[in-house]
């Protein structure tokens, strides 16, 4: 519902805008210490993205899916953003 509710009503899409865009900079600040071996070279817009890409896969299973630490998919993502974002990966 929380989901849906984002993209229908204005007072709940403006309390999630708030809240990525505190956790982008909280992303942002965690990278700055790593500054050196990330690829991308706007960490701002980096930190945001990888939130983005967090939530929607997250959401999904605040829908009802069960979440575990051997779920391919989490895997999957854990590759994914390392890849986007380590010049090492």
């Amino acid at each position: 519902e929380k989901v849906v509710l984002r993209y229908t009503d204005s007072d709940v899409r403006e309390l999630f805008e708030e809240e990525t865009a505190r956790l982008a900079e909280l992303v942002s600040a965690a990278l700055a210490g790593h500054r050196e071996r990330l690829r991308v070279t706007d960490a701002n817009a980096a930190a945001r993205t990888v939130v983005t890409l967090l939530e929607e896969t997250l959401s999904r299973y605040r829908l009802g899916q069960a979440l575990s630490d051997d779920d391919p998919e989490v895997d999957a993502l854990a590759d994914v953003v390392y890849r986007y974002l380590f010049n090492d990966a």
